[in-house]
């Protein structure tokens, strides 16, 4: 029935349909479909005897057509006349595979923003954005020249870029299609580490010794006699204590009462990515990595050479990077990123935790060599709710303070508010009390000379309340511990600030005074949602 030829075609027509991505058609010399296969290169029998119009054009006009599919007009179709027969392929699944990489990569963005350490971005082939989100996984409008997305997609090779807009930041152009790219830079990554090092350069100049301690409590005065035992000696000490308690300040303390006129160089290690706290920690060499300075970058235990070297959340620090740490630890020296040569240090180390590390051991979450390494004189800083009479001095130390800062004469705190204050059992600590007492005097109007009750956030206000309703009695019929009780006014407390933060979780957290993340596992404990 057919020539040689023309079977040679037939033979390979699953061939070409697999190469181009889409559909091999032959027809007659009347356009009429002999055979059509798909991209897997099986025969589609239901097409057989339809007349395809491009091909009878190219039969009439006696020359190759390009121009849509038939079935999907996104799609590209090229016919061929052959003797008496015209071959008509179509890139339909190519297409159709880079619209399903395209919509694979939009359902991705959020997470890959949020590895990223900045914004990521989609645009088309015209350098027009299509969808963009931030660090938090938040879908954002995000301005900018793309042409360089344009030069990716046609060069189809990824071009990096130091930003013109900020300093220290980079931007990737990735083609993922033919006609789609993918931005990405490390905005908030970069802005994190420039507030890094001016949070550095700001806690080298330390402010608090021992007697700005605040605190006639017998618990905070164990504390403090501890303090000024050990700060003379050069062993490495470890912080222990909630949120809030003041680690840092102990810390300061610590330094400036060991007169060894070095430096103080403090880093937070649950505040920054793990490549962050490595280079800041141990400092690189020029050229270690892509964006790294000129000249290399001094660690922060070179920075410290002589004085002291602070580990706030010693817990948070990566589980890889506890292994470097002990190191330094053990061989008092230090070795840059992208170096050889070790560097001698002279490193007095202070940590801090508000974790159990012993529990986190047996988790094989922390490093047991290290944590023995660290825990050679402990340090533990007790809770505000342990130190009894100490929460009317710091109040009124604090009101002092804002005073000054707001420019305020509010002259005391009233007895009902601050029996309040000493009744609420305070989880976010000294902290806690402090952001309190700044939002009272904010909150006071400039006519009112003491601070009262009704100033004072809602959740103690609340608490005050619910302790009132507790009675002796009611403690005896219900068979309920301290404990339960203490646990049912933290809940309800939280979810009042998280509804006067419209449920902005770091809202809640300043103003609770805990971090966001001894917040969320609160909410987490008690089961409230956002």
């Amino acid at each position: 029935m057919y020539d040689e030829q023309t079977k040679i075609l037939l033979e390979a027509l699953p061939m070409i349909a697999k190469i181009t991505g889409g559909y091999a058609t032959l027809t007659d010399s009347n356009g009429v479909m002999i055979t059509n296969y798909d991209y897997k290169g099986e025969e589609l029998s239901q097409f057989k005897n339809q007349v395809y119009e491009m091909a009878t054009r190219c039969i009439k006009e006696k020359r190759p057509l390009i121009g849509p599919a038939r079935y999907d007009q996104n799609c590209m179709a090229w016919a061929v006349p052959i003797n008496n027969y015209v071959l008509v392929s179509t890139d339909t699944q190519r297409i159709r595979n880079e619209e399903n990489l395209k919509e694979a990569m939009k359902k991705a963005l959020p997470g890959i923003a949020r590895i990223a350490g900045g914004y990521a971005t989609m645009c088309d082939k015209m350098g027009q954005r299509i969808i963009s989100f931030d660090s938090n996984g938040q879908q954002v409008e995000v301005a900018g020249d793309f042409e360089q997305a344009r030069r990716s997609i046609t060069s189809k090779e990824p071009i990096v870029t130091m930003s013109t807009h900020a300093e220290g930041v980079y931007v990737a152009y990735i083609p993922i299609t033919s006609d789609c790219c993918l931005i990405l830079n490390n905005a908030t990554t970069s802005k994190k580490s420039i507030k890094l090092m001016q949070e550095v350069k700001r806690l080298q100049n330390t402010k608090y010794n021992i007697c700005d301690i605040i605190g006639e409590s017998q618990a905070i005065k164990r504390t403090l006699s501890e303090t000024v035992r050990i700060a003379r000696s050069n062993s490495t000490v470890l912080l222990v204590g909630e949120t809030g308690t003041g680690k840092e300040m102990f810390a300061q303390a610590i330094h400036n009462a060991s007169h060894s006129g070095g430096p103080f160089v403090a880093i937070n290690c649950g505040a920054l990515p793990d490549s962050l706290i490595e280079s800041h920690l141990f400092g690189y060499e020029e050229g270690a990595f892509t964006g790294a300075k000129k000249g290399g970058m001094l660690g922060s235990f070179e920075q410290a050479d002589g004085g002291t070297i602070f580990l706030d959340e010693i817990n948070e620090l990566d589980f890889n990077l506890q292994s470097k740490l002990l190191r330094v630890l053990q061989e008092k020296e230090v070795t840059r990123i992208g170096g050889s040569k070790p560097i001698r240090v002279n490193t007095r180390v202070i940590s801090a935790t508000n974790k159990n590390l012993r529990e986190l051991v047996k988790e094989k979450k922390f490093r047991e060599d290290l944590y023995y390494r660290l825990d050679v004189i402990r340090i533990t800083i007790p809770p505000l709710r342990e130190r009894e009479g100490d929460v009317p001095r710091l109040a009124e130390y604090f009101l002092n303070k804002y005073n000054t800062n707001l420019g305020r004469v509010i002259k005391q705190i009233s007895n009902e508010a601050m029996d309040a204050l000493q009744k609420y059992n305070w989880p976010g600590n000294v902290r806690e009390l402090e952001n309190t007492i700044e939002f009272a005097v904010n909150v006071a109007e400039y006519t009112e000379m003491e601070i009262l009750l009704h100033h004072l956030p809602q959740h103690i206000i609340l608490h005050n309340q619910k302790i009132k309703e507790v009675s002796k009695a009611s403690l005896y019929e219900n068979g309920r511990t301290l404990d339960d009780y203490v646990m049912e006014y933290e809940k309800e407390i939280i979810k009042i600030a998280l509804e006067n933060a419209k449920y902005k979780s770091s809202l809640a957290a300043k103003r609770l005074g805990v971090s966001v993340s001894t917040l969320w596992r609160k909410m987490q404990k008690y089961g409230i949602d956002v």
